[in-house]
């Protein structure tokens, strides 16, 4: 029996939040998400996508939290996300994913150099904090 589509409707559904297509072309990783009304929360799922042939997405664990600000280093050998607040840093394939920020305020959107090796990144920083900081170094 046909009915009219509800809001409730639309939270059931999964959707795409972002995707990062690697250097090469071939590997997309894909970023979801799904509310729990129950819970009034956000789900992120993360899924890896071999963009040669007709393959299923794969789901991948990358953090009990799920991930974002999927970008490879310009090499393709390297994958940076956020998960939990902070960037980590894994092999292409997501393997040996290794948190490489420890930033109280959280840390966002990893620019990586071309091999990875370096990263720009964007942090919160709150006045106290600043001030505390130029007041350690005699400053102003």
């Amino acid at each position: 029996m046909k009915r009219a589509m509800k809001i409730e409707d639309l939270f059931q559904i999964e959707r795409l939040a972002e995707i990062c297509i690697s250097p090469d072309g071939q590997t997309a990783w894909l970023g979801t998400r799904k509310i729990d009304l129950e819970q009034n929360k956000t789900k992120k799922h993360n899924y890896v996508l071999h963009l040669a042939g007709n393959r299923q997405p794969v789901t991948v664990d990358l953090h009990e939290k799920g991930a974002s600000d999927f970008v490879y280093s310009g090499d393709g050998k390297r994958l940076f996300f956020v998960a939990g607040g902070q960037i980590y840093c894994a092999n292409a394939d997501g393997s040996n994913a290794r948190q490489i920020t420890h930033k109280a305020a959280g840390a966002s959107k990893p620019v990586p150099d071309f091999t990875g090796k370096r990263i720009l990144f964007a942090r919160s920083v709150y006045m106290d904090e600043a001030c505390r900081t130029a007041a350690d170094k005699g400053e102003d």
